[in-house]
């Protein structure tokens, strides 16, 4: 499996774990989320931030670090539960991606996801609507 296959299952994988947890993935892009529908919220947003690539020098296959963004749409009357959403999908998110999870589908006999790491959650609020964001990093193995 070439590089460019590996990173394409690893973010339809991630986009398929984040689905089994709630998250509506968007078609197009929306910078405020005012006009996506009650129904489709709370929504995510996949973006691919690139890749670093180890050098290697002949030896082992090397490791590859892909980065990701990710954005969740939020939306509630209460600021009190809006604050309690937030906590929930940070912990939710981080809980779902692992590397247990993103070793599934063609991975699963490779096993080539070897860490996923997010960093700090950041959440921006105005009225009802929450964005909250992440960074994820996933390293995977080139064969």
């Amino acid at each position: 499996m070439s590089g460019s296959q590996t990173i394409s299952v690893i973010t339809e994988n991630m986009l398929y774990v984040l689905g089994r947890q709630g998250l509506f993935f968007l078609k197009k892009g929306h910078d405020d989320g005012a006009d996506i529908p009650a129904s489709l919220l709370p929504a995510g947003q996949l973006f691919y931030s690139g890749e670093v690539f180890d050098a290697t020098y002949g030896q082992r296959p090397s490791y590859v670090e892909a980065r990701y963004l990710l954005k969740v749409i939020l939306s509630e009357r209460s600021p009190d539960v809006l604050i309690r959403e937030q906590q929930r999908w940070c912990h939710r998110i981080r809980d779902a991606l692992t590397v247990e999870a993103l070793n599934t589908n063609s991975l699963s006999a490779s096993r080539l996801v070897s860490r996923v790491s997010i960093d700090a959650f950041e959440a921006q609020s105005r009225g009802d609507l929450s964005n909250l964001s992440c960074n994820v990093m996933v390293r995977y193995r080139e064969v």
